[in-house]
């Protein structure tokens, strides 16, 4: 068993490593203290076994009653929680389902706000204004300098995905992981707090939407002088996709690639246009003056609305969307509503990734009570683990307390050595804040 001040798991790679990594470098250079970045659905069994942390950095902590949280109490005592809330640009909807639920998450977990209005959402909901620390957008950060330079350029993409860097580059990075929802998962979103009506007609209207954009898209990449680039959310597989385009196109365009390799950053930053439906990716590629647009196929439903929507403009049928990409150039068209809304007074999101990585040390020197491990506990699992390895081995049915990724982690699997080698090479970058 050994010590570590901090544990930071990552939930979705391609949204979270590159600030875990920065942070990790930040606390043990700035601030002394001891990081593992781990997976949250791939790496908590080895974790909670091996390592007794003082404090666990969280993407996301709702309520006790999760299916991640429970090994971590089960294991381990008096640790401290951080909850990074990586997802504050909520949705009428998930105002509910993302607030803090019970009093433990409310009294108890430090929380990370980007701003100040996603604070008051906090404290409106329970939580204690001194548990609560203002940082900025990490997201914002990596768009600025020294952090930008990490990312691929343009040049380095259009070789690596076989793009043409002379045409038009529009990038939908897609939003429509409720089209893809089981009946089975639905009903957990339900239990979990989310409304039936809304859920039942959320998937629906996604699915509807998914179909047209399709539709458009490919009438789209028919252009001589664009290149499309579909980006999956974390949640859907490539493979998926290509089956959705294959059943809807008679064929898929030469021109139309689904690509979900890279980040989110390096694409909007490369793309010369960034369209989608109400994905928040959106927010990144105006915060950085790219043309931006909100595709709307249908109206947005009252419940999926949230008032950065009104700052972008809208593209509402596919003759519009074939304008919009047929022009050689699209000037940006971030607003002064957005600029309100995201800089407000002039916020500076340039350090909010440092601010994290302070806070965490404050964090770590409020820390009161010695951490603990639950010895039984972990003897208990592992003669599970053993029977369960017999049981495999002679192709019979064990019961164990494992809790294997789910299906929309497919694409988030990343080693000890791939996280180690993406901490190396943000190394020298963030060397460079020092000098």
């Amino acid at each position: 068993m050994k010590n570590i001040d901090i544990i930071y798991f990552i939930e979705h790679a391609a949204r979270e490593i590159d600030t875990a990594c920065i942070v990790k470098l930040l606390c043990e250079k700035k601030y002394g203290l001891s990081v593992k970045i781990a997976s949250l659905p791939y790496g908590l069994h080895k974790i909670t076994r091996s390592y007794l942390p003082a404090c666990v950095v969280l993407p996301f902590f709702y309520a006790l009653d999760n299916q991640y949280i429970h090994p971590m109490l089960r294991y381990w005592k008096n640790v401290t929680f951080i909850n990074l809330n990586c997802e504050q640009f909520l949705n009428k909807a998930n105002e509910t389902f993302k607030a803090p639920r019970d009093s433990f998450v409310k009294e108890n977990v430090y929380q990370i706000a980007w701003t100040a209005s996603f604070k008051d959402y906090l404290i409106r909901h329970g939580c204690i204004e001194g548990n609560i620390f203002l940082t900025g957008n990490p997201s914002f950060a990596l768009y600025c300098k020294p952090y930008n330079a990490f990312f691929a350029t343009r040049a380095e993409l259009a070789v690596t995905h076989h793009l043409d860097p002379d045409k038009k580059w529009v990038f939908f990075p897609e939003n429509f992981f409720w089209a893809f929802i089981s009946d089975d998962r639905l009903n957990t979103y339900i239990e979990s707090g989310y409304d039936r009506e809304t859920a039942l007609n959320k998937r629906e209207h996604e699915r509807q939407s998914l179909d047209k954009c399709i539709d458009w898209l490919g009438m789209t990449a028919g252009l001589n002088n664009v290149e499309i680039i579909f980006r999956p959310r974390p949640a859907i597989s490539t493979g998926e996709y290509h089956e959705i385009l294959r059943s809807h196109l008679k064929s898929i365009p030469p021109s139309l690639h689904v690509i979900k390799s890279g980040s989110i950053r390096e694409w909007n930053m490369a793309s010369d246009l960034v369209i989608s439906t109400v994905s928040t990716s959106l927010i990144e590629s105006a915060f950085v003056d790219k043309p931006t647009y909100i595709l709307e196929p249908y109206p947005i439903p009252e419940y999926s609305y949230s008032k950065w929507m009104h700052t972008l403009p809208h593209v509402h049928n596919k003759e519009e969307l074939f304008a919009l990409c047929s022009n050689a150039i699209t000037a940006p068209v971030t607003s002064a509503a957005f600029s309100e809304l995201f800089m407000p007074d002039g916020m500076d999101h340039r350090k909010a990734i440092d601010k994290i990585a302070e806070s965490i040390h404050l964090i770590s020197r409020q820390v009161r009570h010695a951490p603990g491990y639950n010895i039984a506990a972990k003897l208990h699992d592992t003669v599970n683990d053993i029977k369960k390895h017999a049981a495999d081995l002679f192709n019979i049915r064990a019961n164990h307390d494992i809790a294997l990724p789910k299906k929309h982690y497919t694409d988030d699997h990343i080693t000890e050595s791939g996280i180690y080698e993406r901490i190396n090479k943000w190394a020298g970058i963030v060397d460079t804040l020092n000098q």
